[in-house]
């Protein structure tokens, strides 16, 4: 639960961070026209109540597990409000310092959902564009880079779903040899301990022969005089 509250605390400081800006970001772009008014103060505002949201879920338990669910299903709607309503071709790298932070948490059914809405909202996007026949940035509509986009999204959320399920194997082989490494150490210090016993009974065994043979002796000396 330690690692949990370590990795929920980093992801919040760089949730923020990405939020602040994107506010910022959607706010300045509104004011300067290069956006509508109404779909800046949209994702301005729909920014700022997720992050509100993950704070308060935060602050309420910080190792909890609740945090990576709620932070991922706001940022995920933000992402799609900032992805179909897009000017620019770029917004769709968006994606990836989420996709990238939330395989801290070596959760490879986690990261493979998380990937394959990212993927399913950037197809939405082409889709759209195609049926439009333009692009986000208003030129005409590009096949290569409509499928560029797609398949880098693809491409970027199956690497790291993979990392995560090579991680959790990794982990894995290295816990069971630290386990074998443990149960050979009880082992031997189980085999040691039973030697000592054996030692401790031939010794006993010995000691008490030698009484006897002494006796005998005596015995044997007081009979001769």
């Amino acid at each position: 639960m330690k690692y949990m509250k370590k990795t929920n605390t980093f992801v919040i400081i760089i949730m923020t961070i990405i939020d602040v800006f994107l506010i910022g970001g959607y706010l300045q772009d509104a004011m300067k026209g290069n956006i509508s008014m109404n779909l800046g103060i949209i994702v301005a505002a729909a920014t700022a109540a997720t992050l509100v949201a993950d704070y308060v879920v935060y602050f309420i338990k910080k190792d909890g597990n609740l945090f990576r669910f709620v932070s991922i299903i706001g940022y995920a709607a933000i992402y799609g409000i900032a992805l179909i309503n897009a000017k620019s071709d770029t917004v769709f790298t968006m994606a990836f310092p989420i996709m990238v932070m939330y395989v801290l948490y070596f959760d490879t059914l986690f990261m493979g959902i998380i990937s394959g809405v990212f993927l399913v909202l950037n197809i939405v996007s082409v889709v759209m564009a195609a049926i439009s026949g333009s692009m986000p940035s208003g030129i005409d509509f590009a096949l290569s880079s409509a499928l560029l986009q797609a398949a880098t999204i693809g491409v970027a959320g199956s690497a790291l779903t993979w990392i995560t399920h090579l991680e959790k194997v990794m982990k894995g082989e290295q816990m069971n040899e630290v386990k074998s490494e443990k149960e050979k150490s009880e082992q031997i210090l189980s085999d040691v301990l039973a030697l000592g016993n054996t030692v401790k009974e031939n010794t006993n065994k010995a000691d008490a022969l030698m009484e006897e043979l002494n006796d005998a002796t005596t015995t044997a000396l007081e009979t001769l005089k």
